[in-house]
């Protein structure tokens, strides 16, 4: 064992022990009853024979599997709690580990360390790592899809390419929000990926492939079952969330999804509408779709500010849903230091820019997500790795005076 390796284990594993100490400390009916209850009835559906439904032939298509499938696994075996949040706090605390190889392959051992170390101890994910959600899993995927498609570059093993495509499909099939940032890691792969275009290519498609498989298997289930190749059914409603005269009259302070308490003050004809067609899945999204465009051709301007306002929640560090002042400062004071060694980095990084347009790619298709729909805190966690790795970058290199 190396010593970086060796000195990574201390805050791995107080990692763990953080995470999973606050969350039982708070009990099981605080766990079961403020995380995102939805995934627990999903995994029950599952288990009962009935599909990934919300009830039996029901909002089927509506989220993603590999959360409540993860869910169900805890379930059958009895240990739901503390057995998740156990693992949780692993998987967390293990987007460390993945911050230590990024930090590593793009930098140097030192800077890997600083970054794993950060990740571990962030405290916004030292609380909602273990929270009943969706989004460790997905940080923890998109670490790994990072590290290995970097250690695959370095090494020219297509075992690693095939490890990077899998992990990115099931990212994407965690949460959707992730699927633009495929073709900018397949573009990557096929322009960096190998000394020769036949190399690269090939790279390219070994990734390739399994993101396809992937998605595709579950939008085929999908159209059996719900009558459309979607990968979700809630791709219109969150469109339109995010578009519409009352998106920010709760957000960024308060959970956009409160803005459907206002549906029935935008348009008669429309909430009438919209409730002729509940529970007929793809056409009651195609309609939230419908009006979300609407929205945006006839108010375009106003759309631009809106995705300029939603883009400006996360550069200024503002937690959302907000939380009390001392607590939203400390976030933004430890954000907005971690930002701005974030830029030193990427600025003293700029010459080896083929290989950190990977990054790029990831931060731009963030950007444009966020900006077309919009972004809570918990949404940026898969930036975090990358986040501590520039700054930890900036932060070696300015003690270094390099």
């Amino acid at each position: 064992m190396s010593r970086s390796s060796a000195w990574l284990i201390l805050p791995i594993v107080a990692g763990v022990v953080i995470r999973a100490g606050l969350r039982l400390a708070a009990g099981e009916d605080a766990f079961l009853t403020h995380g995102y209850t939805f995934y627990l009835t999903l995994a029950h559906s599952f288990l009962a024979g009935d599909g990934l439904c919300y009830a039996p032939g029901e909002s089927c298509a509506s989220r993603l599997p590999v959360y409540p499938l993860f869910l169900a696994g805890f379930i059958q075996a009895g240990v739901l709690y503390p057995g998740v949040v156990i693992a949780q706090s692993i998987i967390g605390a293990g987007v460390g580990w993945m911050a230590w190889r990024i930090g590593n392959e793009l930098f140097a051992p030192p800077v890997g360390l600083l970054a794993a170390a950060a990740t571990a101890f962030n405290p916004y994910a030292v609380i909602h790592d273990t929270a009943l959600q969706d989004t460790v899993l997905l940080n923890f995927l998109m670490a790994a899809a990072l590290a290995c498609l970097l250690a695959a570059r370095r090494t020219r093993r297509n075992g690693l390419w095939l490890a990077a495509g899998i992990v990115l499909g099931l990212a994407i099939l965690t949460a959707a929000r992730v699927a633009f940032f495929a073709p900018f890691a397949i573009a990557w792969v096929a322009a960096v990926g190998g000394t020769n275009r036949r190399e690269r290519m090939r790279a390219a498609v070994v990734v390739a492939l399994p993101i396809v498989l992937l998605t595709g298997a579950w939008t085929m289930r999908n159209w059996r079952v719900v009558g459309a190749p979607v990968l979700t059914s809630e791709f219109g409603r969150s469109l339109y969330l995010g578009n519409n005269p009352l998106t920010f009259s709760h957000f960024p302070e308060e959970s956009i999804d409160l803005t459907v308490d206002g549906l029935p003050q935008l348009s008669p004809d429309g909430y009438r509408s919209i409730e002729r067609l509940a529970g007929q899945d793809v056409a009651r999204d195609a309609l939230f779709r419908r009006m979300g465009l609407e929205y945006v051709r006839a108010n375009p301007g106003t759309a631009a500010w809106g995705s300029a306002r939603k883009l400006w929640v996360i550069l200024s560090a503002q937690l959302s849903p907000a939380r009390e002042p001392v607590v939203q400062w400390a976030y933004r004071s430890v954000f907005l230091s971690a930002h701005l060694l974030a830029i030193v980095g990427l600025w003293r990084a700029r010459r080896d820019w083929r290989v950190h347009a990977l990054m790029w790619g990831l931060v731009l298709s963030f950007a444009i997500t966020t900006a077309v729909f919009w972004a809570h805190t918990s949404h940026t966690g898969y930036l975090d790795p990358i986040l501590f790795a520039y700054a930890s970058a900036g932060l070696y290199r300015l003690a270094n005076h390099q």
